[in-house]
């Protein structure tokens, strides 16, 4: 166990390390200076310095998985209610996307599914057969609308467009927290930029437009540099092996099976 003191020396010798350090600085000087500090135990000044790898470049993968690993605690600033009402599954990132962009380190895709955790009634052959096509989303909590696009088409079942072509709704909610919602439908935005909202004020409807083949919510809290960080919930109930789990907190997990039970929604 470290000693308050041995904290205070490390704190000393790192600034020392960092004034050494040339501009602009090499990636590699910077990896190693991280290395010092996590072996030091001084994880701030980690995180602060592979932000400035991930500022550069925002798919650098030794960044990401640094970032991940000394943020996996993270605590934020407020809890917030699930974005969705109903019955909704985490979906497992098998592909590992998220993994690959600092923006979506942990970020959720969601869908809605029955009791026997389906996500549609039968096999689906457009958006509409599944049961989270044009549900409402709501806000996670207070905030100003920062950035509102809602103009793009949703993809037909089975087609991907462009990165850029996802209509999508960012909250400011202070405190350097954001709540990012991706994959909107088109023209179903119900705020504007720089408009108030509550926690649990009707947003916008669940679409399936950007890089996305099927119906679903993109959602992840973001920091001021928009890099994902674990969001902790409330208000929620955990739907496992036929039992309810009523959570009054908890960061959620892929695979999950969860509903709201936050019963103050707005509507519009």
């Amino acid at each position: 166990m470290f000693h308050k003191d041995q904290w205070i020396l490390a704190e000393i010798l790192f600034l020392e390390k960092w004034r050494k350090l040339k501009k602009p600085y090499r990636k590699a000087d910077l990896l190693r200076l991280i290395e010092w500090c996590e072996r030091h135990r001084l994880d701030f000044q980690a995180e602060s310095l592979v932000r400035v790898i991930l500022r550069r470049n925002n798919y650098d993968p030794q960044g990401i998985r640094i970032f991940r690993r000394l943020t996996r605690r993270h605590q934020p600033k407020r809890r917030y209610i699930f974005p969705l009402k109903g019955r909704y599954k985490i979906l497992v990132d098998k592909t590992r996307h998220h993994q690959q962009k600092c923006f979506a380190i942990w970020a959720y895709d969601i869908v809605k599914v029955d009791q026997r955790g389906r996500m549609s009634e039968s096999r689906p052959l457009e958006n509409s057969d599944f049961f989270i096509w044009n549900e409402p989303i709501y806000a996670v909590g207070d905030g100003v609308v920062k950035y509102v696009e809602d103009k793009n088409p949703d993809n037909p079942l089975g087609r991907v467009a462009p990165f850029d072509k996802v209509n999508r709704i960012l909250i400011d909610h202070g405190d350097g927290e954001f709540s990012f919602y991706c994959h909107l439908r088109q023209g179903s935005a119900l705020v504007k930029e720089g408009e108030k909202v509550k926690k649990g004020q009707m947003i916008a409807r669940v679409g399936n437009s950007g890089a996305s083949s099927i119906p679903h919510l993109h959602f992840t809290l973001m920091d001021r540099d928009y890099f994902s960080l674990p969001s902790w919930w409330e208000h929620l109930k955990l739907i496992h092996r036929g039992r309810e789990i009523y959570l009054d907190s908890a960061r959620l997990q892929e695979g999950w099976i969860v509903e709201s039970t936050f019963s103050a929604y707005f509507s519009k």
